[in-house]
């Protein structure tokens, strides 16, 4: 993921928070300010996080959150079906292949891959984030083994707009986030719990 999931941000990083609340043993959080999912910005994107993951593979459960970068510098989207890193729908293509690759060769199945579209953000039309939106789930959703949630379902973009819920138009604040955020993405994990194979307990 990017800033909006980052330890040490200061921002509401409600996946972490979601997997506490959902009592998991151990959580991995490789996310980094600034991240894209396109490789134009060679050092910081999500192909590179997964490449320098040492554990890749051996966790139940996997989560892909970002896009919102991508949106700043108006990066191509790509087809949905692309390999082609630099391009949004590419890179989402190649990470959830490294991932489920890794994940076979270590546990021989198929892991459970959720893919969190872009959440609200204060400073850009809802168009241009529901044009993003629909390319990052369309590419995702080509994967067996990937589940598709819609990030302005957790932080909308009217809410994002709003300064009792982000001091930026961009972060959660952090107690929204890892509450009323992480409720929400537990909802709809739980709503999802027969697809992603993994019960989870009710909160």
């Amino acid at each position: 993921g990017d800033s909006i999931q980052a330890p040490g941000c200061g921002a509401g990083a409600f996946i972490e928070s979601s997997c506490r609340l959902l009592h998991a043993r151990a959580i991995k959080n490789k996310s980094r300010s600034g991240a894209t999912l396109s490789t134009r910005k060679e050092r910081n994107n999500l192909v590179a996080q997964v490449n320098s993951a040492a554990s890749i593979g051996s966790y139940d459960l996997y989560f892909i959150a970002a896009g919102t970068n991508d949106i700043s510098h108006s990066y191509s989207l790509g087809k949905k079906t692309s390999k082609n890193t630099k391009t949004v729908c590419g890179s989402i293509n190649t990470v959830v292949n490294k991932i489920t690759k890794a994940h076979v060769k270590k546990k021989g199945n198929k892991p459970p891959i959720v893919v969190i579209t872009p959440i609200g953000r204060g400073t850009k039309s809802t168009n241009t984030m529901n044009t993003y939106r629909k390319a990052i789930a369309l590419a995702a959703a080509s994967h067996e083994n990937v589940i598709v949630i819609d990030g302005a379902k957790l932080a909308s973009d009217t809410e994002m707009r709003n300064s009792r819920y982000t001091n930026d138009k961009l972060h959660p604040k952090r107690s929204w986030g890892s509450s009323t955020v992480a409720n929400r993405l537990v909802k709809e994990l739980n709503a999802r719990r027969k697809q992603i194979y993994y019960r989870f307990s009710s909160t």
